[in-house]
């Protein structure tokens, strides 16, 4: 019976999310601006929110480039936040802390492989709504390790 509930439990935290953007690259060598490139990503997220103000959450992404012809990397990211709940003020943000693993393979030139990064990022969040419009913002800063190089260099290089 926990076992059921349990599963009940984190399939109802679970959403999922597929997205695309279109972006027009630099102009190579007086090239033309009519070409487009799609990219796309689609993802899984788990949320645990042991109380009002807390919570916690795990994430899996997939990427795509080159006109979703080319797999680019994925990556899993591990973050709290915490929302004080003194007034409405408060309650409008969040402060939180993350951590994500980036595999990116690379299958071009000579020197094949994987490049694996760490990044830590710790955030502030804040949402203001003013009748039929909600405001967002968020504050971030990160900082990315590498873990391994493809080519078997000294990541900290």
């Amino acid at each position: 019976m926990r076992g059921i509930l349990l599963c009940v439990s984190l399939l109802s935290s679970a959403s999922g999310t597929l997205n695309s953007q279109v972006i027009n690259p630099p102009i190579d060598n007086g090239g033309s601006t009519d070409t487009t490139e799609w990219r796309g990503w689609a993802g899984v997220s788990f949320t645990l929110k042991p109380s009002k103000s807390r919570s916690v959450d795990l994430n899996q992404q997939w990427r795509w480039d080159d006109d979703f012809s080319a797999f680019d990397r994925q990556l899993q990211q591990l973050g709290c936040s915490w929302s004080p709940r003194w007034n409405d003020f408060s309650k409008a943000q969040s402060i939180g802390v993350g951590l994500r693993h980036t595999s990116r393979p690379d299958r071009k030139g000579d020197v094949q492989g994987v490049d694996r990064y760490l990044r830590l990022q710790v955030q502030h969040e804040a949402e203001v709504k003013a009748d039929r419009w909600t405001l967002e913002t968020r504050i971030r800063y990160q900082s990315q390790t590498a873990l391994e190089r493809k080519d078997g260099s000294e990541p900290a290089d």
